[in-house]
């Protein structure tokens, strides 16, 4: 069956508490087989080194959602997004 209804989380280390894993967890609490067939579940980490991310490379991930990324822009903007997140402008890099 294909999926009729795509879902994508976009998420970003925290320092303190994240509701990440607990939105994903709700959202897929209680969906049977045919249910979940239904469901395209992709999750964008948002840093720019993901393994910054608690939830990057994590088991769950794999067995849970159907596709996991981090950017996929070009090099320069790349560059761009690493300036913008060292100087701390989440405005702007949000955008991307």
């Amino acid at each position: 069956m294909d999926p009729t209804i795509c879902v994508s989380f976009a998420t970003v280390k925290w320092d303190g508490y994240d509701y990440f894993e607990a939105s994903v967890g709700s959202l897929l609490e209680g969906l049977d087989p045919r249910e979940r067939s239904t469901l395209c579940l992709n999750i964008l980490f948002r840093d720019t080194d993901p393994s910054r991310n608690p939830s990057w490379g994590q088991k769950w991930t794999d067995r849970l959602v159907d596709k996991t990324g981090s950017y996929d822009v070009s090099e320069e903007e790349f560059s761009h997004l690493q300036e913008l997140e060292k100087a701390r402008n989440f405005h702007e890099k949000g955008i991307f």
